[in-house]
């Protein structure tokens, strides 16, 4: 009796945890922070509105159909939702995300009830709600806008698929696993290696299928693949995104903000985030079910080398590997239900060794100088990035410098001015998510290399960019010195621009050949009377000096 009170306690503490934490996240916590500041989420609703418009999925109507956005799946599905919904985008982005975290959440409970009997009877599935939301890196990316949460449920709904396989084989479920697969590529094509790799080395380690069926499914889903990227080059005309080529590739020669993407401190808070989960493993994994968790982390392990290849611009709070939280808590539930569904002692001997090994995940995580030299090895392995500082010196009448104005209060000054500029009026600028989003009126000329394809396969040039003339010019962030090099000293940029270092951070360029340049000139000094009180903007239009 007092066995059962115990275990019926234990039960009613898990079940008001979950749903308490649940409630407070979805009820009080979430409610103040549908507004995102993620500008790179705002490309999608620029496809979107465009789409919508009649105009295809291009980023400016005129270019035609672009592969900007990363996701096709979450392009879609915030398509959808613009047409449906008559709402801002800001508040559109960060409830799409956030709903689809919390339907990610839901995905991963009703997995481990339907894996585990065990599990099921102690609601231990239930505890994935509060362990996740407990993590700073899950509520943040819940309201960024971005596809990181959707991608975090098409792999919920990957592993719950082969569950439901494992339980009852047959036609319909296989056609489900191939379903989730092909699903959670679009959603990220990096988790193309999930969606060839996980599910058929899971089977196969249960032994509930065999090299036959393996066969069948990877030549469906590489058919499957096939057609998709035939369907990308029809909808956006390209096989795969523009930002892969640029990411992938040298585009970014010059880039000086390459050690503020630190993979590996990525990394450490990626296994800080799924510490819960892999001390699970960690500490209760027994031998007979290594085939199992090595079929979750050897494709773990591959899809997290491809990322230390890659640039990961906008990467904060490990953005690109927390997708992959699932396969951690599908592997924890593997070990629970194993250990569970059996009696078993934990020997003073092999706690020591178990816990030795926990301790090998924790201390990158606990102490702070080892964390840091980690992260600082990774800054110093990188191959040492070229600077370039340009030739010509502009001078302005000012000497007194201009305050830097934080990043997102830059973005909305500059859309501020872009918003008094009349239709068809060409801006070029890096930072323009948001700015492109809310300028629909507005030709945006891609200088970032995200959504202009020829501009990335060539290499940047100055030449490329000047030959669309834009009427303004917001300068590339400072840290693409080679961008900047290369508008700086282009002689046409000398002629037919007035240029104010500074303004707005990077410095604007207005062309003075522009049938916009008088409105123009007056958003500019406009919004500039407000973002720099005192000052005066002719003080700040800078010559050229050799």
């Amino acid at each position: 009796m007092k066995a059962f009170y115990k275990t019926g306690l234990v039960k009613v503490i898990i079940i008001a945890c979950s749903f308490s934490t649940l409630v407070f996240f979805a009820g009080v916590y979430a409610p103040s922070r549908l507004l995102t500041e993620f500008d790179d989420s705002y490309m999608y609703c620029r496809y979107a509105s465009n789409f919508l418009a009649g105009d295809g999925f291009s980023w400016n109507a005129s270019d035609g159909v672009a592969y900007g956005a990363t996701s096709p799946a979450y392009l879609f599905l915030i398509t959808i939702s613009k047409g449906l919904f008559n709402a801002g985008n800001a508040f559109l982005l960060s409830f799409v995300s956030f709903s689809a975290g919390l339907l990610g959440l839901v995905t991963l409970v009703y997995a481990g009830y339907l894996y585990g009997k065990s599990l099921s009877r102690w609601h231990l599935p239930l505890l994935v709600v509060p362990l996740c939301l407990l993590s700073s890196s899950f509520r943040y990316h819940s309201f960024t806008g971005m596809e990181t949460t959707l991608a975090f449920f098409s792999n919920a709904f990957l592993i719950l698929s082969v569950i439901h396989y494992s339980r009852k084989p047959g036609n319909a479920a296989f056609a489900l696993i191939l379903f989730s697969a092909v699903f959670t590529f679009q959603v990220r094509p990096d988790n193309g290696i999930y969606s060839m790799l996980f599910p058929m080395l899971y089977l196969l380690s249960l032994k509930i299928i065999g090299l036959k069926k393996v066969f069948i499914y990877l030549i469906a889903f590489f058919a499957a693949a096939g057609l998709i990227l035939l369907l990308n080059s029809y909808l956006f005309g390209s096989p795969l995104p523009v930002p892969f080529y640029a990411k992938s590739g040298g585009f970014y020669s010059g880039y000086a903000g390459r050690a503020n993407w630190n993979a590996a401190g990525y990394l450490l808070r990626f296994v800080r985030d799924a510490l819960p989960f892999i001390a699970v493993v960690v500490l209760f994994a027994r031998k007979r079910r290594v085939l199992a968790l090595l079929s979750i982390f050897v494709p773990v392990a591959a899809t997290f080398a491809y990322y230390a290849t890659t640039l990961q611009v906008m990467g904060w709070f490990a953005r690109y590997y927390f997708p992959s939280i699932p396969f951690m808590v599908f592997a924890a539930f593997i070990t629970a239900e194993d250990r569970l569904s059996k009696k078993f002692l934990l020997s003073s001997k092999y706690l020591l060794v178990r816990g030795s090994l926990l301790l090998v995940f924790l201390l990158p995580i606990l102490y702070t100088p080892l964390r840091t030299g980690i992260e600082g090895w990774w800054e110093n392995s990188l191959s040492e990035t070229q600077l370039y500082v340009p030739e010509t010196v502009y001078v302005t009448p000012s000497q007194q410098p201009l305050e830097t104005i934080p990043w997102w209060v830059s973005i909305q000054y500059m859309s501020s001015v872009v918003g008094n500029l009349p239709p068809g009026v060409k801006v070029a600028a890096t930072e323009y998510g948001y700015l492109a989003s809310e300028n629909l009126h507005a030709v945006i000329i891609d200088m970032a290399g995200l959504h202009d394809k020829g501009l990335v396969l060539s290499g940047f040039s100055s030449s490329r960019i000047l030959s669309r003339y834009p009427d303004f010019i917001w300068m590339p962030h400072t840290d693409y010195t080679l961008f900047r090099k290369m508008l700086l000293d282009d002689p046409v940029f000398r002629e037919l621009y007035d240029y104010y270092p500074g303004v707005f951070n990077y410095g604007v360029a207005l062309r003075l050949g522009s049938s916009s340049y008088r409105e123009a000139l007056t958003a500019l000094d406009s919004v500039f009377s407000r973002a720099y009180p005192g000052r005066e903007l002719a003080d700040y239009c800078a010559l050229p000096v050799k």
